[in-house]
């Protein structure tokens, strides 16, 4: 949920155009609560022929319609950063009242994890977006403009949450092995690795950005979605070893290491671009076959 709201903040503080001092102002003071729903630009529903936000020209600015597919806390949010596709494909960033005519925010969908989020769809028609609210665009790809500080799809921050998640899944882990020495390589095996990654979303945070090149521990060339396919890795096998390790304890709906289990699929659906995802098909669907030829060729 923080997280969507500072991205809402940060597109509106590297806006094109000029934004009001006293809505910054209401936004800082937490009188305003806003959040964001950009996905449909970047990852959600590309595969549609339509896009999922339509923007016709209108006197004065834009008319959109249709549906943000994910807007987290918009139950509750009187602002909402979102984005729209013009007849000619470009698309516009905007900022536009939650409660006004045309404007209609589902209920808040039941996830397999985190519904406490409050995620909603929030429906269009015809609303009126004057000129003054378009924070940019129309162009091709408007969210991959503007300061590198604004995260994209894929980026470190979304990394770093991942990360973080999985360290959570490893504490568990390993109070488990505190009980069961024999589990203790596997959480030293885990805590090397986090280790590792940590180091390398470092390299990348120190300023190259999202899609530049920096070291890894093995001297092979990473970029940001490289980071965060690995991150989403970690989250999913530390989750997955914890629920492992609590034997049938943790299949119970109320234990702690099902609810992480459920929540690190998140990471595979959340700001994944299409890198991310092929990336972590290629590891869901390893000939595994293929790999036991390769372990008998190096004698293990």
């Amino acid at each position: 949920m923080l997280t969507q709201r500072n991205a809402a903040c940060q597109r509106l503080v590297q806006a094109e155009r000029l934004v009001p001092r006293s809505l910054l102002q209401d936004l800082a003071s937490g009188q305003l609560p806003a959040t964001v729903g950009i996905s449909h630009l970047t990852t959600s529903r590309q595969y549609l022929a339509r896009p999922a936000v339509v923007a016709e020209p209108a006197a004065g600015g834009w008319s959109l319609s249709g549906v943000v597919p994910w807007a987290t806390g918009a139950a509750y949010s009187q602002l909402l950063v979102t984005g729209a596709v013009t007849g000619e494909g470009l698309q516009l960033l905007v900022q536009l009242p939650l409660q006004q005519a045309g404007v209609t925010v589902g209920l808040p969908v039941e996830l397999l994890g985190l519904s406490a989020a409050w995620t909603s769809e929030v429906h269009f028609e015809g609303v009126f977006v004057p000129q003054s609210a378009v924070l940019a665009g129309p162009c091709e790809r408007v969210l991959s403009g503007g300061s590198a500080a604004a995260p994209a799809a894929g980026s470190l921050s979304t990394s770093a949450v991942a990360i973080g998640f999985a360290l959570g899944a490893l504490a568990g882990f390993r109070e488990e092995a505190e009980l069961r020495s024999e589990l203790r390589p596997f959480v030293q095996r885990f805590e090397a690795e986090s280790e590792q990654l940590w180091q390398q979303l470092q390299r990348s945070a120190e300023g190259v950005g999202r899609g530049a090149v920096v070291s890894s521990c093995e001297g092979a060339a990473l970029t940001a979605e490289q980071v965060r396919t690995r991150s989403n890795s970690f989250a999913l096998r530390t989750a997955q070893a914890w629920l492992a390790a609590t034997r049938g304890a943790g299949y119970r709906s109320e234990h702690r290491a099902s609810r992480a289990v459920r929540e690190s699929l998140f990471f595979l659906v959340w700001s994944c671009p299409q890198a991310v995802l092929e990336s972590q098909l290629q590891e869901l669907t390893v000939d595994w076959s293929d790999e036991e030829r390769r372990w008998r060729e190096r004698g293990i």
